[in-house]
């Protein structure tokens, strides 16, 4: 039996992929292989140019050499892939490349991820990137973009799905009486407590400063435009001659996703007149004491991942979606979850979502507090055709995935091509 090796990160992130590994190796189960989960907690440090970057011990990478897996996944996103590196005299090597298997690199945000655990090593991200071991998969195909563009990496091969964790929802029973615990609700993550406490990385720079701040406002301005472009556009109207190949360029950024999260979501609670249920703040637990602080706001503690945040979405007249400022294009994994629960959902604009729903999805969406409003107000009491849309809507997930565990079965697709490509490579030496 072909062995799979699932790489876990511990960090704050921990709280979904624990929740789900379980259902990946069930799948991976279905189709023939042995499952094996490894969690690693990779030291961070930071380079000569002062880049953050993370690596392993060459004691954990022989163990993973001697487990010989058949494949590696990184669960349930790239960033845990991204993380085994190690150290020599020419810098930071990626485990996936010196082990030469088949590796599942599931994009969740690899334009930042790339960076924040490999660092100023940009030669190396680009043989990651382009490595036919490496099997990339994403949702965004403006995150996508981006890397293949600062990294110069025009060979690589990505396939375009919906998340990784979507078929952990495509079973479960939809609902299917008009119960409703909620009017309005949002699960997910604001970062007020972890602002407040850290100095921004540019309070020195008053043009950078300025750059973030119009970055944020722009953003909220125009919700459907990518933060990455709107953040090199603040950039130049700065003046800042700051690249990618700065740390600071990258730290910076990373600042602007945790505030433009963070400022735009709360200006959307503010300006929702119903009252609000919170879900959430996994990620930055004392902002909890923020929001239960909001008149307008009834704040509970994070639900687990899969049936438990579904039973939220089922039971929810409205779920309120502020896609992460991470997904640049791509339909928010949120919005699919919520939907194949049989939850309604009114959702921030991303180009993806008309390319894949099509002209109807309008519907369901927003481009400022006012018109989110106005959606509120109007589909509160219209259950029915609430109920019409998700049905709709929810049969355009079900149709792209197949069945329950149809994406998994996109990657063996993309394993056996992989082994048939170099089968024939072999093929053309030995002719040769």
């Amino acid at each position: 039996m072909k062995k799979v090796l699932f790489i876990l990160l511990k960090d704050s992130f921990s709280f979904f992929r624990e929740h789900s590994i379980g259902y990946a190796e069930e799948e991976f189960r279905k189709r023939g292989f042995s499952p094996e989960v490894l969690r690693v907690e990779p030291k961070w440090s930071r380079s000569k140019s002062g880049f953050g970057q993370y690596s392993i011990t060459y004691d954990l990478f022989c163990r993973i050499r001697a487990m010989d897996p058949d494949l590696i996944v990184g669960w349930e996103n790239g960033g845990c892939l991204w993380s085994l590196n190690l150290q020599t005299d020419e810098g930071l090597v990626n485990a996936v490349n010196l082990l030469q298997k088949p590796a599942l690199f599931l994009w969740d945000n690899t334009l930042t991820q790339a960076i924040n655990f490999l660092g100023d090593n940009f030669e190396e991200v680009k043989a990651v990137l382009t490595a036919p071991n490496a099997l990339h998969f994403s949702h965004d195909r403006g995150d996508t973009a981006h890397a293949v563009k600062i990294f110069g990496a025009g060979k690589m091969k990505v396939r375009f799905h919906l998340h990784n964790t979507a078929g952990l929802f495509y079973g479960l029973q939809q609902k299917e009486e008009d119960f409703f615990a909620y009017d309005v609700s949002h699960c997910g993550n604001i970062y007020v407590d972890y602002l407040t406490k850290n100095t921004p990385p540019f309070s020195g720079d008053a043009g950078l400063s300025e750059a973030v701040e119009s970055a944020q406002a722009e953003k909220y301005s125009n919700l459907q435009k990518p933060i990455f472009d709107i953040y090199r556009e603040s950039l130049e109207k700065a003046g800042s001659t700051l690249a990618p190949d700065s740390p600071f360029f990258w730290e910076a950024y990373n600042y602007l996703l945790l505030a433009a999260n963070t400022g735009i979501r709360l200006k959307m609670f503010e300006a929702v007149r119903q009252r609000l249920d919170f879900f959430g703040c996994y990620s930055d637990p004392g902002s909890g004491d923020y929001l239960s602080s909001r008149d307008n706001i009834s704040f509970h503690s994070p639900v687990a991942y899969g049936a438990p945040i579904s039973e939220v979405y089922k039971t929810s007249k409205i779920n309120l979606i502020i896609g992460n400022m991470i997904n640049q294009d791509g339909i928010s994994p949120k919005l699919v979850d919520c939907l194949l629960s049989g939850g309604f959902a009114l959702v921030d604009p991303r180009p993806e979502l008309y390319s894949f729903f099509g002209p109807e999805v309008d519907r369901i969406i927003y481009r400022s507090g006012g018109e989110l409003n106005e959606k509120i107000a109007y589909f509160l009491d219209r259950a029915e055709e609430r109920r019409e849309l998700v049905h709709m809507l929810s049969g355009r997930i079900r149709t792209a995935m197949g069945s329950e565990g149809g994406i998994f079965d996109s990657y063996l697709s993309a394993i056996n091509e992989f082994h048939q490509e170099r089968r024939s490579f072999r093929d053309c030496i030995e002719a040769a």
